[in-house]
């Protein structure tokens, strides 16, 4: 007799009917002048039946929102495929795998656990068909990154080509807003006035948006809450909130994100490295409960005035981003915290300063690379907008943790290299392994279910994936070009190459002690989804025991840059949002 699969997280949340995307009707838009698409394109990615696979690999797309010239493709469904480029395709198969269920998983599915149940014995499941069905619905709503080309062939349906991972968001459209008061006697509906860049204030018109409530989690815990959000002391700054009109109309927050954390405007400016390294060590995680409801942006510049530091990010820079999340204390502490040590989780993401245009400023816009074992929030490993892993009021976790995203500026991550006249950077080469990495978190290796485990967790394949990226542009140049006298023609960028391999070494040996300690990052053994033993699972994860604890390797991560040069902008918030009195945030645990 089959037991009953127990009820989780991600069961309770989709009782709430506004997660749903068939909540919001396409086609209807909120007023320009107030809102602006959140991206180029959006959509739905939608798994094909077993005997209508796309014989490329790819899924289909329902278009939510596409370019001017393409919003004849609004509301049709199309085929989404990676581009037939070498390289892309490379890296599509390197991932691709048989996937059938061992023993381990099917336990896993049975306590509640959100696997990729829908490709179970499907052979050859490439990335996208493993995004696509990581959910039991087809509902995980994307924004396509990168270049994207449009194929239509004669007589079948068109065909969007990428080059990157979708990435997973909340919301359709975007707002800057502060919050005025409660319009309904539940908090459901709030009266918002929106931002005017003419008069750099929130001068522009009132309007009531709906806030509807989340569903408890299963320590009866709301992820997010509006109560009292009026008195925050992030809404003089305002918040970006990410939502769609309902069918009547009215515009339905789905996520929020505070202005003031993302603005190039830090609250302090340091200047001198020790005192980096003392705030990141001693002072991000300190008084927690004293700093709950409220953010913090720090920027470290080598030898920078107040008055020039901000200056030195401009549109366009790309940063790494260290990110540590950790406990939820209170009178609901989480299950995991009752012991009041937490460790957390650790994960790399990347930070871009655009243009913002409904502030008329410049602004942080992150993308994480989730490297996320199997779980039964449904949280599906790979990119993730700031909009759907923090912002989203029902499954993200600005109101529920405290976290700490150290933005690290480092020109010799984005430098370009040319192989066989294709530009290559480090932080393209970063984000691509950990593209990889996420695809093999979503299918176990084929296997089923991924596994935390003291020699593979978070922390430790993330770090696995951003040292396979250095080692993979040098070899790249080495393997093609007489590499002497590329050095000798390239003399500045050659030094900025070697500074980053010495940095890159530096880390390997402070995280990983040495490639014997452990082969199976040299070689990337496939070996995700093996329930192992834990005595041979420890004994494996010894050898690079600082990244057993996230904080620790976020703080060798940051050390080691600074002692590089690098500069730090360092974004902490500490359960932000409405006030929720019967939780508080506990400081990430470390040696």
């Amino acid at each position: 007799m089959n037991q009953p699969i127990k009820e989780r997280n991600y069961h309770l949340y989709q009782r709430v009917p506004w997660v749903h995307p068939h909540a919001y009707p396409l086609g209807l838009a909120p007023a320009r002048e107030r809102y602006r698409p959140v991206a180029d394109w959006i959509g739905r990615l939608i798994l094909p039946e077993l005997l209508e696979r796309d014989p490329e690999g790819g899924v289909l797309f329902e278009v939510y929102h596409a370019p001017a010239a393409y919003s004849s493709l609004v509301a049709k469904k199309v085929r989404l495929r990676f581009n037939a480029e070498r390289e892309v395709q490379a890296r599509a198969l390197a991932v691709t795998r048989n996937v059938i269920f061992n023993e381990s998983a099917q336990k896993v599915v049975a306590d509640g656990m959100i696997l990729a149940e829908r490709v179970n014995r499907w052979r050859r499941v490439t990335p996208l068909e493993s995004l696509a069905g990581s959910r039991p619905k087809d509902e995980l709503t994307v924004r396509l990154a990168g270049p994207v080309t449009l194929h239509e062939p004669p007589g079948e349906p068109p065909i969007l080509i990428i080059d990157q991972e979708p990435v997973q968001i909340t919301g359709l459209f975007v707002g800057l807003v502060t919050f005025v008061e409660a319009a309904s006697p539940a908090g459901d509906r709030w009266r918002v006035r929106h931002y005017d860049p003419a008069t750099s204030a929130f001068t522009g018109p009132d309007e009531v948006v709906a806030v509807p409530p989340p569903s408890a989690n299963e320590n009866g815990t709301l992820p997010s809450t509006s109560a009292h959000i009026d008195a925050s002391p992030l809404n003089a700054d305002g918040w970006y909130i990410y939502g769609a009109l309902d069918s009547e109309g009215v515009f339905v927050v789905q996520a929020w994100m505070p202005r003031s954390l993302m603005r190039l405007q830090p609250q302090r400016i340091i200047a001198n490295r020790e005192d980096a390294w003392r705030y990141i060590r001693h002072e991000t995680w300190a008084d927690t409960v004293a700093r709950k409801g409220t953010a913090t942006s720090v920027l470290y510049v080598p030898g920078a005035d107040a008055e020039t530091a901000s200056a030195t990010w401009k549109e366009g820079d790309r940063a790494l981003v260290l990110h540590l999340y950790s406990g939820i204390g209170g009178r609901q502490r989480e299950p995991a915290a009752r012991a009041r040590l937490y460790f957390g989780h650790f994960s790399f993401g990347i930070a871009e300063v655009i243009h913002e245009p409904l502030a008329g400023e410049l602004r942080f816009a992150i993308t994480y690379y989730q490297i996320y074992t199997h779980n039964g929030d449904g949280l599906v490993a790979g990119a993730l907008d700031w909009s759907r892993y923090m912002g989203d009021r029902q499954f993200g976790w600005s109101g529920l943790r405290p976290v700490c995203d150290i933005l690290i500026m480092f020109p010799e991550l984005n430098d370009v290299y040319l192989v066989e006249d294709r530009p290559y950077t480090v932080m393209d080469a970063i984000r691509a392994n950990l593209e990889q990495m996420a695809a093999r978190y979503r299918i176990g290796d084929g296997r089923g279910a991924t596994y935390v485990a003291a020699a593979n967790n978070c922390a430790q394949d993330s770090s696995q994936a951003f040292f396979a990226a250095i080692v993979e542009v040098g070899e790249l140049l080495e393997t093609s070009r007489d590499l002497a006298a590329w050095r000798a023609a390239n003399p500045d960028q050659a030094a900025r190459l070697q500074c980053l391999q010495t940095g890159g070494q530096e880390l390997r040996r402070k995280l990983v002690g040495g490639n014997a300690r452990r082969a199976d990052w040299r070689y990337g053994a496939e070996n995700l989804g093996i329930a192992e033993s834990s005595l041979h699972n420890l004994l494996r994860g010894l050898g690079t025991w600082r990244t057993v604890l996230p904080r620790k390797t976020s703080d060798t991560y940051a050390q080691i840059f600074l002692e590089h040069g690098a500069s730090l902008w360092t974004l902490c918030t500490y359960q932000v949002g409405g006030h929720n009195p019967d939780i508080e945030p506990i400081p990430a645990w470390t040696f």
